[in-house]
């Protein structure tokens, strides 16, 4: 209960810190906002692992007691909880992972599914996709082009046979320069290895998605991904309001849509994220590019706080029965 108390509180500062240092870097593009937080992800993600080291330590026949010196003195003392209390919080934790973890299974067998139902797509149209066409022929991460009569946008599926599968209704609703837009963002997700970061992603939400630090990341990652690709787009056509006609002209062509499965990156989300997308890229202040920039490296910080300073301040807060 302590553990889960301080990895409450701890991973809410490190959440905290991660949005103050991206507020406080300037002309950051979307990858960089990616990849740090991703490692403010992973910094909440240790917590629980260093605390947990930390105890076991403390308990081990012949392995030395941490000297009180490594601590500080309580800041807030808070009464114990019964223990019943402890008991409910972890059979309710307990239940909403391995409903999460389920959901994560169910998921890639929607992968699966999707992929096996899916249809090769029509050869003579595919030749009239010139991004497209030059990506497939020289570019990273090969894969196949298909069409589905179960799904209303498009998805990138990933792992060890990547396809691109769009729905019937885009194919048929959109003209050749927009799809061919639309295929270039699922590509991106997987020159990118968004199937397997997303996966690893899923499986940290089913275990710690209670963890309202998690939670916020996890929705940050989710907007910064796409917004990420949709750079790769706009720097192969260089036409930002076209791309955004486009995004919005594939969202009406699909219309409503049921919520993808969480392992899978797809082009079309809720009209809340669509909005975000569109307003950004019409910004004037947006800044481009498709890599993550050094300054990324910054939010390594994180981890590091987390790993060593995690055991010292975990005694701010005290409890008292």
């Amino acid at each position: 209960m302590i553990i889960a108390l301080a990895w409450l509180w701890q991973g809410l500062v490190l959440a905290g810190l991660a949005f103050v240092l991206l507020r406080a870097l300037p002309n950051v593009n979307a990858a960089t906002r990616h990849a740090m937080w991703w490692a403010a992800l992973l910094a909440v993600l240790c917590i629980p692992l260093v605390l947990s080291a930390r105890g076991v330590q403390d308990v081990l026949p012949g392995v030395p007691a941490a000297p009180v010196t490594d601590g500080f003195a309580p800041a807030l003392v808070l009464p114990a909880a019964p223990t019943w209390v402890g008991l409910l919080c972890a059979s309710a934790w307990i239940l909403a992972s391995l409903y999460g973890l389920i959901r994560v299974a169910h998921g890639c067998r929607v992968v699966r599914t999707l992929g096996r139902t899916s249809t090769s797509f029509d050869a003579g149209r595919e030749q009239r996709l010139p991004l497209w066409s030059q990506t497939r022929a020289c570019g990273r991460r090969s894969a196949e082009l298909r069409v589905s009569e179960h799904l209303a946008g498009a998805c990138a599926l990933g792992f060890g046979r990547p396809a691109i599968v769009v729905g019937r209704t885009l194919v048929e609703r959109l003209d050749d320069a927009a799809l061919d837009q639309v295929i270039m963002h699922e590509h991106a997700h997987l020159v990118r290895y968004d199937d397997w970061l997303q996966l690893i992603q899923a499986i940290a939400r089913a275990v710690a998605g209670l963890h309202p630090a998690v939670w916020w990341l996890s929705r940050r990652i989710d907007l910064d991904r796409e917004a990420a690709c949709d750079d790769h787009v706009v720097a192969r056509t260089g036409a930002v309001r076209n791309y955004a006609s486009t995004l919005l002209e594939a969202a009406v062509a699909a219309g409503i849509q049921r919520t993808p499965p969480a392992i899978v990156p797809g082009a079309t989300l809720r009209a809340s994220a669509l909005r975000r997308r569109v307003a950004r890229l019409l910004d004037p202040a947006r800044a481009p590019g498709t890599r993550a920039r050094p300054i990324a490296a910054i939010g390594m910080v994180l981890p590091v706080i987390a790993i060593l300073a995690g055991p010292r301040v975990a005694s701010l807060v005290g409890f008292v029965d």
